[in-house]
């Protein structure tokens, strides 16, 4: 009987066979899924098998038996699958999609299959020459596939388990190809080196299969290489979370919505679409990755809902697998808050209307008695000196009180505004020096009361111009200089300024009683305030640094504090440099202004003015005209807007005083009604009101905006400097090179007004700083560019003079 023989490859085939099965059971074994596994176990599977076809045709040939051609054509079929199947394994670990190259790959692989199974059905392809197509093939595909694994390895971060990954197996391949199979198998087998080809095919087999199985054994274990799928990850949290959440890709596809989800929004029909079809943004019209907290408006089920929504990337150690999407509906709690705050805005107006009364005539019995009853007064017994001085005090303690309970309830206001979304912000480049001397200033009478507080101010000699609502940043660094007053008793206070290379930083340091840890978190939330309420006693509503919080973010910056308890404290806010603004202001017709001009311009000569005093509330009525008939002014009163306009009719006043909030007709309209009236609109009107609205008030022409509680001598003084312009004309000035501006100056020639021009900045300042002006009408290109403009509002100012921009091109 003739024994069976075995060739000597095969202990190595089996054995290599072995190895691959292995890995087979550690790939099925360790928890994840995906591209990466399932090319990883195709690749193992058909290496396998090819390694089986290897031994039985090594086998049939060492026994001299006829080797089937199926068989070889098979082997060859299953040759060129595995090329093509390693080939996507290593685009899956580069985390590539399947494009142009791989379809490449796909074509000649085809080409190879059909090449091989001709020349093997027709015996036609002997020696050396088979191998030079699949080894092409090979070097096609995988030098290919390696150069993605490459550029995906320097995207990769630093140090990442990515970049590890892809460098180990990376390191395998070039062993592989460069170490063992080209020089042994390729080489070999072209020089005639090779007699046994079957043998070095098993030898190759070996060292390769087993390189790969250690290679690829240690990237799975150390560098994760068999990821587990982000649909697994949020698996209990889709479960069990009753809030709409959804999982996307790294690419913003949505891969899944839980439960509550497809409850609350219409998925079905968008999660049955190719994943590149299910963006995100048609969920979230403005999604963007930059913000993990943001808030949306969103179409539902049940109608429009605002949702709190809250982004989180998912990952596995150093990877991010995709993120998730937590929806938090907010609509109730959003329409409660907004409720809340038209109530508290309502609540303020209506303690201001009394609080303006209580001031007005606090400050009205102060002053008579002091200039008016005093003097004339010869006390007789200790009693009535007492009960003087009693009396002086006891109004002074109303005042006090009347302007901290003001304060009070304008903070309330300006939360109340801000939560809103309804405060006029000015923002303009400004000199940040004079912001914080201006703060300083305000603040210098409180360090009166404590002796023992040092002020010291480290400010440089330059500093940059900010772009900023220059008083609302004084109320901002008011704000946190008076608490810093309030809670120092000995030591110093320091204001510090700092230059970044884009902002601004400016602290308020203190060595007073710091603040705890715990305390910190709370000092800059509505309403709570640092202390124990029965024994520290603090004072105010809580709602400064709230405030000062939404100020500073508004501008772009940022606050916070650094306190350490009997240490003191550092509260410190950015400011944005003026280095890049936008700002939009529109150009207007000079035929449209010449034509106002002319109505406006009316001059007059009063020597006993008539004022029209046009409000509801009887007592602002009588603060006003006790205050105003000291002056000798005639005093009418109008108790609403329609009896109001219809006075301004009969009497034509020469000043008018207007409130806002009045039945029949509101003070908007009236005042509308009086600009609109040819006849009517020389008249100034002041409005003195508790809504804040100066924008629109000006946008009507009313010539001062003032608001309750007021200050008597501030009233006095617009009353008189509004009496005053009606008694001169107009005064223009003209800003623009002549060869722009001279149509322009043609037009205001023929005006009634008084009329001067200039050509720079410099002598714009000079004519408003010595004569003053009431319009500035800016002509050319030169002065449209946004420094220019900002030079040219921070000249004016808070001056009474209105800044347009004329189009020299629409002046026909």
């Amino acid at each position: 009987m003739t024994p069976f023989l075995i060739h000597p490859s095969v202990p190595l085939i089996v054995f290599t066979t072995a190895l691959l099965f292995g890995m087979i059971g550690l790939c099925v074994g360790t928890p994840g899924g995906g591209r990466i596994k399932s090319t990883l176990l195709w690749t193992c599977c058909i290496w396998t098998l090819l390694l089986v076809y290897v031994v039985v045709v090594s086998t049939l040939e060492q026994n001299g038996l006829e080797i089937p051609k199926l068989l070889l054509i098979s082997m060859s079929l299953f040759f060129q699958s595995y090329i093509l199947v390693v080939t996507d394994f290593y685009y899956a670990v580069a985390e590539k999609e399947k494009g142009t190259h791989f379809r490449i790959v796909l074509g000649i692989t085809i080409i190879s299959m059909i090449l091989h199974a001709s020349f093997t059905y027709f015996h036609k392809w002997e020696g050396s020459g088979r191998m030079w197509l699949p080894g092409i093939n090979m070097a096609f595909a995988w030098g290919g596939a390696t150069w993605y694994m490459l550029a995906s390895y320097r995207e990769a971060a630093p140090n990442s388990t990515k970049k590890k990954r892809l460098f180990m197996v990376m390191l395998w391949i070039m062993f592989a190809i460069f170490g063992v199979f080209l020089p042994i198998q390729v080489l070999g087998e072209t020089m005639g080196w090779i007699e046994d080809i079957i043998f070095v095919f098993g030898f190759v087999a070996f060292f390769v299969g087993a390189s790969f199985v250690v290679a690829i054994g240690i990237v799975m274990k150390k560098y994760n290489l068999v990821k587990v799928e982000l649909d697994q990850v949020g698996e209990g949290l889709f479960r069990d979370i009753d809030s709409p959440v959804l999982l996307l890709s790294r690419e913003n596809s949505i891969l899944r919505a839980n439960p509550k989800a497809n409850e609350v929004f219409s998925l079905e029909a968008l999660l049955q679409q190719p994943e590149p079809d299910r963006n995100i943004e048609k969920i979230i019209p403005d999604f963007t990755r930059s913000n993990s907290n943001f808030d949306a408006v969103l179409d539902t089920k049940t109608g429009s809902r605002e949702y709190e929504c809250t982004l989180s990337n998912v990952y596995q150690m150093d990877e991010v697998l995709g993120s998730i999407v937590v929806f938090h509906d907010v609509t109730k709690e959003r329409e409660l808050a907004r409720m809340k705050t038209e109530f508290t805005s309502t609540v303020s107006h209506e303690l201001r209307t009394p609080l303006t009364s209580i001031l007005g005539f606090a400050k009205l019995i102060e002053k008579r008695f002091q200039d008016i009853i005093l003097p004339k007064w010869n006390s007789e017994t200790k009693k009535e000196q007492r009960a003087v001085k009693q009396i002086n005090k006891n109004l002074s303690v109303i005042i006090s009180e009347s302007n901290r309970l003001t304060n009070l309830i304008n903070d309330v206001l300006d939360i109340s505004k801000m939560e809103a979304g309804k405060v006029d912000w000015n923002f303009v480049t400004c000199d940040a020096k004079d912001i914080i001397e201006q703060a300083i200033n305000a603040t210098s009478g409180l360090f009166a009361s404590k002796s023992n507080v040092e002020f010291i101010q480290n400010i440089p000699a330059q500093l940059p111009e900010v772009v900023a609502d220059s008083d609302r940043v004084v109320q901002v660094l008011i704000n946190l200089i008076s608490n810093a007053v309030k809670f120092t008793d000995e030591g110093s206070i320091t204001v510090q300024v700092e230059k970044e290379w884009s902002s601004l930083t400016i602290k308020v340091i203190d060595t007073g009683d710091g603040i705890s840890a715990a305390n910190q978190k709370l000092v800059f939330q509505k309403y709570k305030q640092v202390g124990d309420v029965i024994t520290d006693k603090p004072t105010g509503t809580g709602l400064g640094l709230p405030i000062s919080k939404e100020i500073v973010e508004k501008h772009g910056g940022k606050i916070w504090v650094e306190s350490k308890p009997k240490e003191g404290s550092t509260f410190a806010f950015t400011l944005p440099l003026a280095n890049v603004i936008d700002n939009h202001l529109p150009n207007i017709r000079i035929e449209d202004m010449v034509s106002q001009l002319d109505s406006m311009n009316t001059p007059r000569s009063i020597d006993e003015p008539t004022i029209l005093v046009i409000d509801d509330e009887a007592a602002i009525r009588e603060v006003l005209r006790q205050m105003m008939e000291e002056k000798n002014y005639t005093v009418l009163e109008a108790a609403d807007g329609m009896e109001g306009l219809t006075m301004v009719r009969q009497e034509s006043p020469d000043l008018i005083i207007l409130d806002v909030m009045m039945p029949k007709l509101n003070g908007f309209d009236c005042a509308a009604a009086v600009k609109a009236d040819p006849e009517l609109r020389h008249i100034p009107i002041m409005m003195l009101t508790v809504v804040e609205n100066a924008q629109r008030a000006y946008g009507l022409g009313v010539e001062a905006y003032l608001t309750k509680p007021f200050r008597p001598e501030e009233v006095m003084s617009e009353i008189e400097r509004l009496l005053q312009k009606q008694s001169r004309q107009q005064r223009v000035v003209l800003l623009g090179q002549p060869e722009e501006s001279l149509a322009v100056w043609k037009q205001l020639q023929k005006s009634s007004t008084d009329c001067l021009q200039v050509e720079d900045i410099r002598g714009l300042e000079k004519v408003i700083e010595q004569q003053g002006s009431d319009l500035a009408i800016v002509v050319g290109k030169s002065f449209q560019e946004i420094d220019k403009r900002m030079e040219i509002q921070r000249l004016v100012g808070a001056k009474s003079c209105l800044v347009l921009y004329i189009d020299p091109n629409k002046t026909e």
